[in-house]
């Protein structure tokens, strides 16, 4: 599954969010998600960046009628039974809420939904107490806090993949979006990917790491043409189609 996430790169702006919605729905991208922090976290610089609840509800309708999926990044308690009731489909636990077991009992007592947990400020120990909280239904994303290419470390996703049963996702944070290429060569079950728009000539919240709406469908194109190059490993003869070669 390929997740756009908007994060709180929409400015808490109506007319924005609505103009990304539009565009990703128009695209073949399969999840969308928005980001809702701790109450606290709007008290300082972050006060306008937060979208009225109606806002939400008409979002879920217009996502579900072109048969996407709506998930939540969510650290507030308090939300929990609110997006419950309007049918999201699935929750993004922040790497920094992974430690939180009040919050984990919270969310894995109240919802049912599949959970995506992002792992970028974790170890394996962190990851196991997590994990008897949460349960069933969980996905580890594995993303590292860092926008540098050497803090990526790509090949902790095989290294998951041998130590856990669950699906493990891959969430790109890098400056350089081409990595999210290489991270397919290690066929992570979903991809996590923000999303920015500079139709407001701002610069958003996860901008080093976030990928200009207008560019999401050549960014999918090219991650489903490396998946379809992985192949099967078997080596067998292959039909030659390159013109003028025996």
């Amino acid at each position: 599954m390929l997740i756009a996430e908007l994060g709180l790169n929409h400015f808490g702006d109506v007319e924005l969010s609505d103009y990304m919605i539009d565009k990703l729905l128009k695209s073949k991208i399969d999840a969308i998600t928005f980001q809702i922090r701790e109450s606290e976290f709007y008290n300082g610089k972050w006060k306008n960046f937060l979208l009225p609840e109606s806002y939400y509800e008409k979002a879920v309708s217009k996502i579900h009628e072109h048969d996407k999926l709506f998930g939540m990044a969510i650290s507030d308690m308090d939300k929990i039974e609110f997006f419950e009731k309007i049918n999201t489909d699935f929750y993004k636990i922040l790497s920094k809420d992974l430690k939180n077991t009040k919050f984990l009992q919270t969310l894995a007592f109240t919802t049912k939904k599949d959970t995506f947990l992002s792992t970028g400020l974790s170890n394996f120990e962190d990851i196991d107490e997590a994990l008897n909280i949460l349960e069933k239904n969980t996905t580890l994303i594995h993303t590292r806090l860092s926008n540098k290419a050497k803090d990526v470390n790509l090949k902790a996703i095989e290294t998951m993949k041998s130590k856990y049963d669950n699906r493990i996702a891959f969430g790109l944070h890098c400056e350089n979006e081409h990595i999210i290429y290489a991270a397919a060569a290690y066929e992570p079950s979903d991809y996590f990917i923000y999303i920015k728009s500079s139709k407001n000539n701002l610069e958003a919240p996860d901008d080093l790491h976030a990928i200009e709406v207008s560019d999401i469908d050549n960014l999918i194109k090219n991650i489903k043409d490396i998946e379809r190059s992985i192949g099967t490993g078997v080596k067998n003869q292959a039909n030659n189609t390159i013109r003028g070669q025996q």
